[in-house]
Parts: structure tokens; C-alpha cells; sequence
């Protein structure tokens, strides 16, 4: 006996040292486990990006939800133009008769999601005619312009001139490129400008950029005449 007392002795300690060192790891207790839970992921990309209305001045987007999304990425033409925290926009900074790629992608706080597949939408109407200023000669301006295209068909151009800085007014109904202007009745050196608008059987315009031209005229005659874009 007493060789197994000794033996007690020498391993009362170490036994000791070992619950202590498993205690400090966390084993042998009845306590909680350190689980932190699951771990946030990034949502998947979106599907079903459809445009549900079109016209020249808006497209309206929408999308399947994605889950665990707490806001999206729109892109056009890949430039990001909007987080909305839910599924769908509306972009209303279009122009008529032009063709955008639009694009969707999830977001939360684990990152952002791949792109969606791009959805090309063309909105209605004509696009914008370029106006040039042509010959500019004694009692006359010529201007002519690119066509517009339209899915609805050629559309009709519109002239308007403003005189002396005013307020433009329409010229020429319907005109065709290029067009003469020689209806100067004012005396002096005075400044007139032009732009040409395309319109469609429904309605739709589009606007071209502004050319001017300075016309020195006297008694109802033009005299001289300085052309300036």
C-alpha cells in the first residue's frame, strides 16, 4: 500500500494541471460552445430584368428579388446610375430614338453580386437631326441637317428661327434638307438663330443643336452678311 499512496501523491498534481489547461480551452464544460452563427454571403445576381414600360422620356426597369439583398446596382451603358433599395426603376434621363444597355447587380453588407445579362431597350421617337449652317450669301441663309431615324417611320422636320435673341418661332412647318432661308425684313445688323425639329406620326420630337448667323440688312435688303456658329 504504500508504493500506491506514493503513486497518488506524484499524480494528484499533474491531474490538477490538466483540467486546469482544459478548462482554459474551453473543453470538459457544460457551458455555450463559441458558435458566431452563419456567416453573411453575397446575394445572388438578379433575374429577370425586363423593361415594363418605354417611351422617349422614361424606361421603367424591374427585376426578380434576390435573397438577403439590402439594395441593387443599376448600370447603363455601364455607368452606375442608381441603388435602389428594391426591386425596380425608372430612368427618366433618356432621349428619344436611342438604344441603352441596362445592367442589375445585388448588394449587402458581404459585397456585390456578378451583373446581370444586359437588356438593350431602344426608346420610341426620332433621333436628334444635326443642323449645320451652309452658304450665307446676300439676302440668304441655307442650313441643312442629318436625317433622323425612327422605328415609326421617316419623320417630318420642323424649322424654327429666333430674331434678335428672341424667343424662337416656327419658320417652316415642313421642310426638307437643305432649306433657304431668305425672309430678312429687318433693318440693321441683326442675329438669327435656327434649329431644325423632327417630329413622328406619334408625336414624338427631338430637337436639334442651334446654329446663328449675323445678316446686315438695309431698307428690307440684305447688304452683307457674317456667318457665326
Amino acid at each position: 500500500m504504500p508504493n500506491l499512496r506514493l503513486l497518488q501523491r506524484l499524480c494528484a498534481p499533474m491531474a490538477t494541471v490538466g483540467l486546469l489547461a482544459l478548462a482554459a480551452c474551453g473543453g470538459g464544460s457544460s457551458g455555450t460552445s463559441g458558435s458566431s452563427g452563419p456567416t453573411l454571403s453575397v446575394p445572388p445576381t438578379p433575374s429577370g430584368l425586363a423593361s415594363s414600360a418605354v417611351t422617349a422620356q422614361s424606361v421603367t426597369l424591374s427585376w426578380s428579388p434576390s435573397a438577403g439583398a439590402t439594395s441593387y446596382v443599376v448600370r447603363r451603358d455601364g455607368m452606375m446610375l442608381a441603388t435602389p433599395a428594391t426591386p425596380g426603376y425608372t430612368d427618366a434621363t433618356v432621349g428619344a430614338g436611342t438604344s441603352y444597355a441596362y445592367t442589375v447587380a445585388a448588394s449587402n453588407a458581404a459585397g456585390t453580386s456578378a451583373a446581370s445579362p444586359a437588356l438593350t431597350v431602344t426608346t420610341p421617337g426620332p433621333t436628334a437631326p444635326v443642323l449645320s449652317l451652309g452658304s450665307v450669301t446676300t439676302g440668304s441663309v441655307t442650313i441643312s441637317w442629318t436625317a433622323s431615324a425612327d422605328s415609326l417611320g421617316a419623320p417630318s422636320y420642323r424649322i424654327l428661327r429666333s430674331d434678335l435673341g428672341g424667343a424662337p418661332a416656327v419658320l417652316q412647318a415642313s421642310a426638307s434638307s437643305p432649306y433657304t432661308d431668305t425672309s430678312f425684313t429687318l433693318a440693321g445688323a441683326n442675329v438669327y438663330a435656327y434649329t431644325v425639329v423632327a417630329y413622328d406620326s406619334a408625336g414624338y420630337t427631338a430637337a436639334s443643336n442651334t446654329v446663328s448667323t449675323t445678316v446686315n440688312v438695309m431698307a428690307g435688303a440684305a447688304l452683307s452678311v457674317s456667318p457665326r456658329q
